[in-house]
């Protein structure tokens, strides 16, 4: 039995989307568009996840908004979220940046110039040892990042 959904045919035991409108990828990470295209279920979860970012060594962390929908880094020295690459074709979306300290803590986290932040103000990272914080991010429009939310310490 399939369910029709705007457009999108849902099929239970295989759990796929078809129909119009779904993304071209099994995974919907910044896929293009097309019609009559089947998704996975294990595409959709695993869009979900956190992809690891990594400075490579540098004091930046340059990434890709059309590659995923939650990142996570961790502190290991002073770090600046570089503006991401592909914002413009992806107002609305809405995603987790997980930000961890290494266990020497006390490492801060700088912004680009697309960043927008409620009052103006960055968050503050929990600089304690292995502390966690969950920031909320949204693309706006082109240069136009709102972080707009975050949970701090979580463990």
């Amino acid at each position: 039995m399939a369910i029709k959904i705007s457009g999108v045919t849902v099929i239970g035991d295989d759990q796929k989307f078809t129909g119009a409108g779904v993304g071209d990828s099994d995974d919907l990470r910044g896929a293009a568009y097309d019609s009559d295209v089947v998704i996975t279920m294990k595409g959709v979860t695993n869009s979900l996840n956190y992809t690891a970012l990594d400075s490579n060594g540098s004091a930046q962390i340059a990434w890709d908004a059309s590659l995923f929908i939650n990142a996570s880094f961790t502190l290991e020295k002073n770090l600046t979220v570089n503006n991401p690459t592909n914002e413009e074709n992806l107002i609305g979306k809405t995603g987790l940046l997980k930000v961890s300290q290494d266990a020497g803590a006390g490492n801060t986290l700088s912004w680009g110039t697309h960043y927008l932040f409620g009052g103006g103000t960055a968050p503050t990272i929990t600089d304690s040892a292995s502390a966690t914080d969950i920031l909320v991010y949204t693309i706006l429009g082109a240069d136009q990042i709102l972080i707009n939310a975050a949970v701090q310490d979580i463990s």
